[in-house]
C-alpha cells in the first residue's frame, strides 16, 4: 500500500520480463544519440506506448489502473481533434522511446474522452477496483480534471 492509498503493482508486473533500469538507460541513450524520430501517435503505437509507461512510471496511479486502461487511455487520444500526441521512435527499428500527450483545450478533455469510451473506460479499470475500490473516487475526480 503506497502513501496514496492504493495498491502498488508487483514489478514482475511492470517489468515484463526484462530489466527495467537497462531498458531506461537504452532508452536514454538513443535520446542522447539522437537515433530517433519524432512522429504523430498512431493506433499503431498505442499497445507500446503503454509499455513504455508502465517502465517509466512503476507505481503511479495510472500504472496501477493496468495496461488494458493505459491502451485505452493513450488510444483515445489518436483521433480527439484537440489532442497533441508525439511520440519518439527508434529509426532503426521503429521502437517507441517515448511519448507526449497533451491537449489544446484542456477544459473538460478527460470528462469529454470518457463520456465518449465510458464503457472501455470503465470495463479496463474494473480489476483495478476490484483489487482497490478507494481507487474509485480518484477516478471519478479524474473526470474533473481541467489540466
Amino acid at each position: 500500500m503506497s502513501k496514496r492509498g492504493f495498491l502498488l503493482p508487483e514489478e514482475s508486473e511492470v517489468d515484463r520480463g526484462g530489466d527495467m533500469m537497462r531498458r531506461r538507460e537504452d532508452m536514454l541513450r538513443r535520446f542522447e544519440d539522437k537515433s530517433f524520430r519524432i512522429v504523430r501517435l498512431g493506433e499503431e503505437h498505442v499497445d507500446a506506448v503503454a509499455a513504455v509507461h508502465l517502465i517509466a512510471f512503476p507505481g503511479f496511479f495510472l500504472s496501477f489502473l493496468g495496461e488494458s486502461f493505459l491502451k485505452e487511455f493513450y488510444g483515445s487520444f489518436v483521433n480527439d481533434e484537440t489532442a497533441v500526441s508525439l511520440i519518439a521512435e527508434d529509426i532503426e527499428d521503429n521502437r517507441v522511446l517515448g511519448c507526449v500527450i497533451g491537449t489544446t483545450c484542456p477544459a473538460g478533455f478527460f470528462r469529454r474522452l470518457v463520456c465518449r469510451r465510458w464503457a472501455h473506460f470503465a470495463l479496463s479499470a474494473f480489476g483495478a477496483a476490484m483489487k482497490n475500490p478507494l481507487i474509485i473516487k480518484r477516478l471519478f475526480r479524474a473526470l474533473a480534471y481541467r489540466g
